[in-house]
């Protein structure tokens, strides 16, 4: 078909600006998709950085809780459940964070001589020692952590001169209140147990051979 001039004029004329209309629109589009995608990323790093401040705030303020073992303490005691006797070391839990922690405190004990073998999934923290409120840098009684209830025989062996060992754990779950497990603390230290009948001593502490069993997060 043969346009008139004029008439083929106002067509190409028309097409161009259809074309002109629709680029501009498309790079319109462009542009929103791409301050959208900066505008996105904006906040997600606002975001980091607001939970960046807050974990680091909190990391700065939270208590953080100690566990000290005094070997000294060792002994054998009655255990307050049963009042059969039992080996029992006493233990302090000191908090040199900023906040007051609201503690509970568990605690387990095992030895080991040539009649009871070490096992490898002990000692574990089952037995309830109790709830503390600590303030930082307050000093409180020392705590009594208990093996189970000693037999006749338990007695007769840990008397016997040989190789006895004692590995002892406590563990404190613990928070600014009334938060009790936003934090843990894990302390598992090894003695030897040295002397004769009930004149016993511990020597020689050190980290539990299982290092996963000490720990604070």
């Amino acid at each position: 078909m043969t346009w008139h001039p004029e008439e083929h004029r106002h067509r190409v004329i028309e097409r161009r600006y259809w074309f002109l209309t629709v680029l501009l629109t498309s790079v319109a589009a462009v542009g929103a998709v791409i301050s959208a995608i900066y505008g996105w990323r904006a906040v997600i790093a606002a975001n980091r950085s607001a939970e960046a401040d807050r974990v680091q705030n909190e990391t700065s303020v939270r208590p953080y809780v100690k566990i000290t073992f005094d070997p000294k303490s060792f002994a054998i005691r009655p255990q307050p459940l049963s009042g059969q006797p039992a080996l029992s070391i006493q233990f302090s839990v000191d908090n040199y964070g900023k906040l007051p922690a609201l503690l509970r405190i568990q605690s387990g004990m095992n030895w080991y001589d040539a009649h009871h073998t070490r096992q490898p999934n002990l000692p574990q923290a089952t037995s309830n020692v109790g709830q503390r409120f600590v303030f930082a840098s307050d000093e409180k009684e020392p705590l009594t952590a208990y093996s189970e209830p000693l037999g006749v025989g338990d007695l007769v062996d840990l008397g016997e001169v040989g190789r006895r060992e004692l590995e002892v754990i406590v563990s404190c779950f613990y928070g600014p209140p009334p938060d009790f497990a936003r934090y843990e603390t894990s302390t598992c230290v090894a003695y030897s147990i040295v002397g004769n009948g009930r004149d016993l001593h511990l020597v020689n502490g050190a980290s539990c051979p299982d290092d996963r069993k000490s720990y604070m997060r």
